[in-house]
């Protein structure tokens, strides 16, 4: 029962209590990202409720970003080079400041194929997602391109230039838990932010849709939603 409540309070990247967001069709492959404010400095960018498709571009991911003092921290880059340009227009829609971090949840392509669009060197992940993303980064990119068509032209393989531990990483004013968790896949990053009670869980949580798991230890996955039960968030 405890995980089906954190299963409604949070929205597949992070959660969004009792929030209702329309999302607009994609028109001409072009990605139309709207920033929804979800707490103090806090946006995120929601996906469509659907598999990749060549009408949604791939944007099947909730992504966000944090406005704080030093410059913007991002949560996932998105699903391809294009997407995370418009993620960086949509930021700028926001705040003038820089992107100084982006998190990478897992390898999963819908989460790092925007990398491009950002520095490597200030692309952070867990150890086994860059692993994750070496091994199967060029295969996944290959079947995109093959799903989702023109959206991904220009698009590859960038590798996370900073590895990531458990810990509290510090933002101006946001102070941000890093958690080291696995079950969606063998390495799964969820962030905390202890400022805002906002919690990013990555893809360790799913709301009113199925799981993707293609590479799930069912265990692990359990383990890891106990774990962020045990965190005060509030969104």
């Amino acid at each position: 029962m405890r995980h089906r409540y954190l299963l409604r309070m949070v929205i597949g990247l992070m959660g969004i209590p009792f929030v209702l967001v329309a999302i607009l069709p994609v028109v001409g492959h072009a990605y139309d990202l709207k920033p929804v404010k979800v707490a103090q400095d806090t946006y995120v960018l929601i996906g469509f409720m659907e598999d990749f498709t060549l009408k949604n571009g791939g944007n099947i991911v909730n992504t966000g970003f944090i406005v704080t003092k030093e410059g913007v921290v991002v949560i996932d880059s998105g699903p391809s080079k294009n997407y995370g340009m418009a993620m960086r227009e949509a930021i700028s829609r926001i705040s003038d400041k820089p992107v100084i971090r982006v998190y990478v949840t897992h390898f999963h392509p819908d989460h790092f194929l925007g990398n491009q669009a950002f520095d490597a060197s200030i692309i952070s992940a867990l150890p086994g997602t860059i692993q994750g993303i070496s091994k199967n980064g060029p295969g996944f990119l290959d079947n995109m391109y093959l799903l989702v068509d023109k959206q991904m032209r220009g698009t590859d393989v960038q590798l996370p230039g900073l590895q990531v531990r458990e810990g509290t990483e510090h933002f101006g004013k946001h102070h941000l838990q890093v958690l080291a968790l696995a079950g969606h896949t063998d390495s799964d990053l969820a962030l905390f932010d202890k400022t805002t009670g906002v919690l990013f869980a990555g893809d360790l949580v799913f709301n009113n849709r199925a799981l993707t798991t293609p590479h799930a230890n069912i265990d692990q996955w359990v383990d890891s939603l106990g774990r962020l039960e045990e965190l005060a968030f509030t969104v």
